[in-house]
Formats: C-alpha cells, sequence, structure tokens
C-alpha cells in the first residue's frame, strides 16, 4: 500500500467523522506528499483546500503551515509574488501564536527565497534572526544549520572571513553531535573558503578530512564532489599532476554510481579542463562534448557557460583564437541568462584575453580595468589574481609600460604569496618582457630565470611535455632559454 492509499483512506475517514480538523491535516500532508513528487498542480490544490478548512475553523498555525506549504509549490512554479505573499502571511501567523519554532521554520523558508532572489542582506537578516530563536530554544542541530545558511550567505556575498567565522561554529556543534556526513559537507565549506581567500595549503586539509569522512560513511557522490574540489585547488597550485587525478578519480567514482544528473556535467567539464591544461587536447574535446551534452539535459545555464568557456580555453591553447572566441561569446550568452555574476565575469574575461592575442590590446585594456575591479568583489582569490595579470598582459601588448611594469609586480607578489605557480611564472615571464623593453635587461633575465624554472618544476609534476606547447606557456619557455 502506498502512502497516498493511507493519506486517502484517512481522508475518507476524517469525512466520515465529520472531523474538519483532521480533515485539514490530512489534506496538508497530501499537498506536501504530491510536492515532493513534483507534482505542482495536485499539491497546490490540496494546500488550498487545506488552508480553506483551517481559515473556516480559525486554525492559525495550520493556516500558516498550508500557506508554507502554498509558497513551497509557488517558488518551485515561478509564482514569486504569490510565494512572497503567503511565506509573509505565514511567518506574522507564527508571530502572533508565539510559536519559536515554527517562527523558526517559516524563517528559513523565507530566508531561502530571499537568497535565491539575491536579496542577501533581507536573507541574512532572517537567518540570523532564525540562529537567535535556536539558540534560546537549545536545539544545536538546529543551530548549526542556521550558522550553514549565514556563513552561506556571507560566502555569496564575498565576505569570507565573516563567512569562516559561522562555518567554524557550526563545526564545532556537528563535532560535539558526531554526525560523520554534516561534518563532511561543512569541513568542505570550510575547505571553499579557504580555496576562494587562495590560502590553498588550509583548503587541501579540509578537503583531505571530507574525503575521509565520505569515504567512511561510503558516500559515493560526496566522495566525488570532495575530490573534484581538491583537484580544483591543486590546479590553482599550478599541480597539474595531482589535479588531473582527482578530477580523474571524481570521474570514475560518478561513472560507478551510474550519475547522470547535474554533477556529471559539473565534474566531466572540470575534468576535461584539466586535461586541456596538461595539453592532451584530443581526450579535452571528448570529454567537454560529453560534459556540454550533460549540462544541456539537465537545462543548467550556468554548466552550459562554463563548459563552452573550457571548449574555448582549449582552442586558446592550441593557438586557434577565432574558435575560442566564438566559443566565449557563447559562453557569455549563457552565462547572462544566470545570476552567477563570477561566470559571466569569466566569460567577459575570456573574450579580453582573445581581443588581446588579435591585436586589440587598447581595448582589452578598457575591459580589463572595469573587470579587475569587479573581480576584487566576485569570485576567487585565484580568478582576481589572473584577471589581473591579464591586465599587465595586456597594458605591456599597448606599449603603456611603466603600468604594466607596477601591475605586474602587484601580480608576482601575490601569487607568489598564495602559491599559484601558473601565474607567477607568467608574472615573471611579462615583466621580464616588460624590463627588456625598457632596455633594463640586467634586471630581465633573473625573472626569465625564474618563469622558465618555475615551468619546469609544472612539467615535472604534471609528467607532461605538452603542457609546454600551449600557446600561453610555449613563449615563456622560448623567450626565457635566450
Amino acid at each position: 500500500m502506498s502512502k497516498f492509499d493511507y493519506l486517502n483512506r484517512a481522508l475518507s475517514v476524517a469525512v466520515q467523522l465529520d472531523n474538519t480538523q483532521e480533515k485539514g491535516d490530512v489534506q496538508n500532508l497530501i499537498g506536501l506528499a504530491y510536492r515532493v513528487l513534483g507534482k505542482w498542480d495536485e499539491a497546490l490544490r490540496n494546500d488550498e483546500e487545506s488552508l480553506a478548512i483551517r481559515r473556516q475553523i480559525g486554525d492559525k498555525r495550520g493556516i500558516a503551515s498550508s500557506l508554507v506549504e502554498m509558497a513551497r509549490v509557488e517558488e518551485q512554479t515561478g509564482k514569486r509574488d504569490a510565494a512572497l505573499k503567503n511565506y509573509q502571511e505565514a511567518l506574522r501567523l507564527r508571530r502572533e501564536t508565539g510559536d519559536k519554532s515554527g517562527t523558526g521554520d517559516v524563517l528559513i523558508s523565507l530566508g531561502n527565497f530571499y537568497h535565491t532572489s539575491g536579496k542577501y542582506d533581507e536573507a541574512l537578516k532572517l537567518y540570523k534572526e532564525t540562529l537567535q530563536i535556536q539558540r534560546e530554544l537549545g536545539t544545536p542541530l538546529g543551530e548549526a544549520n542556521a550558522l550553514t545558511n549565514v556563513g552561506s550567505i556571507y560566502y555569496d556575498k564575498g565576505q569570507y572571513e565573516d563567512a569562516l567565522t559561522y562555518l567554524q561554529q557550526d563545526l564545532q556543534i556537528r563535532e560535539k553531535l558526531k554526525t560523520p556526513a554534516p561534518i563532511g559537507e561543512t569541513e568542505q565549506n570550510i575547505a571553499d573558503i579557504y580555496s576562494m581567500m587562495g590560502q590553498f595549503d588550509q583548503a587541501i586539509n579540509h578537503f583531505l578530512r571530507a574525503l575521509e569522512i565520505a569515504r567512511g560513511t561510503e558516500d559515493k557522490e560526496d566522495l566525488a564532489i570532495y575530490s573534484y574540489n581538491l583537484g580544483t585547488v591543486f590546479e590553482y597550485q599550478g599541480r597539474y599532476g595531482a589535479a588531473l587525478e582527482a578530477k580523474q578519480d571524481a570521474v570514475k567514482t560518478l561513472r560507478q554510481i551510474k550519475e547522470r544528473g547535474y554533477w556529471l556535467a559539473v565534474i566531466l567539464s572540470s575534468y576535461g579542463n584539466e586535461l586541456s591544461q596538461v595539453g592532451r587536447f584530443d581526450e579535452a574535446q571528448k570529454t567537454l562534448d560529453e560534459a556540454l551534452n550533460a549540462a544541456r539535459e539537465v537545462q543548467n545555464s550556468s554548466m552550459i557557460a562554463q563548459t563552452l568557456n573550457f571548449q574555448g580555453d582549449r582552442f586558446f591553447y592550441l593557438g586557434d583564437y577565432k574558435a575560442a572566441r566564438t566559443l566565449f561569446e557563447q559562453a557569455s550568452q549563457a552565462a547572462s541568462q544566470t545570476e552567477d555574476r563570477s561566470l559571466r565575469l569569466i566569460s567577459q574575461t575570456n573574450l579580453a584575453r582573445v581581443d588581446m592575442q588579435e591585436g586589440r590590446s587598447r581595448q582589452a585594456v578598457g575591459a580589463l580595468r572595469e573587470l579587475v575591479r569587479e573581480s576584487g568583489t566576485v569570485g576567487s582569490r585565484y580568478s582576481s589574481l589572473q584577471c589581473s595579470l591579464y591586465l599587465g598582459e595586456a597594458l605591456l601588448k599597448d606599449k603603456n609600460f611603466s603600468l604594466a611594469q607596477h601591475q605586474l609586480e602587484d601580480v608576482l607578489r601575490s601569487s607568489e604569496k598564495v602559491g599559484a605557480r601558473m601565474l607567477l611564472a607568467k608574472s615573471h615571464y611579462f615583466l621580464a618582457t616588460t624590463l627588456r623593453l625598457m632596455n633594463q635587461q640586467a634586471e630581465a633575465s633573473p625573472h626569465y630565470e625564474q618563469a622558465r624554472r618555475i615551468l619546469e618544476e609544472i612539467r615535472k609534476e604534471a609528467g607532461s611535455d605538452t603542457l609546454l606547447k600551449r600557446s600561453d606557456v610555449s613563449p615563456i619557455l622560448a623567450q626565457s632559454a635566450n
């Protein structure tokens, strides 16, 4: 017997006994069951009937429950104005009845609504109120979940130090509760913040613990996600061999569990990009084509844009800038349909990179100056440094040597501090070229030598000579060898 059989039988009994309260409660449960199954029309119809009954008998708590269920369905079906109205009425009723636990639940739902709407300050206010309620109620799990929500808002606002403060408190509570899977998830979130901040060693430590927990719980999907994220940090460090291995492991794990959804698109896309990074271009194309098909199957514009950017990178590394531009333009169009500012910034930065290679350095300088300003508040420290490096390169190509020198010296210091070896090698190379063109050959030579040395370290770790054939890498090696 299915759950609907039990619920329909309970509804029949309530009708026979003329138990109005019970009828409203059962219809609310039926609506919830339909919502879980994604049957929105049936869910909303039962929620509305439940609401009508509860209004008739003046059941304020019940009315609030029905309103929240309706709002959740309306939110899923794009009726956001109606959802907001119902969330707000539900919150008012919960406050009127003095139901702290119920108030906390509605605050979370309404906070999630504002969060997905990009209204971070409104969401943050509600999440913090939820946190206070959970502390007053003495519910550690509720407090931990509220801390996660607050941390996620600060993360999306780019306030990483604040996000870290709340997530570290979250981790302390989950350690006391001894719940392995949530501990692993929180470790992964903390690792992600350290990665965004450019503190890669700290990020790796937390990712490794998350991986250890996922192995212990035998959660294959988490294992794949954590391995993929660890690989991304290795990539930032210029450790392409380790990055490739971590992402390959992630793909293998998803294949084992026959994953066909969002995470397959994400991880295949990233793995394909890693293959491009080490110069395995044929394998990269095959993997990225599969990733793009997966992204289109799940109709995820963000993943489509990311994969198109990676496909454009592949052509860029091959020196085919015309093909790269076409894909970067498609990526920019797909990114414009999302609310992901960092993804839009990456797409625009990629187009500026092509402008430089096609002789439009003045145009690239103008675009990159604005993108550098924006990257200071959006995305990772690595992406910001990368954007700043491209600005230095554009200034060099535009023969603005003094500004280029200042820009590249800043990027060099920052890349060395965070341990981003590929950015460091490129910084040395472009700075050396700038100094040489300023007739400062003696000052240029050590930077060329440093660039060559770092590239040799990267090549050795990756175990790939083809990496050195990339269009953005081979000139560095050629010039540095002279």
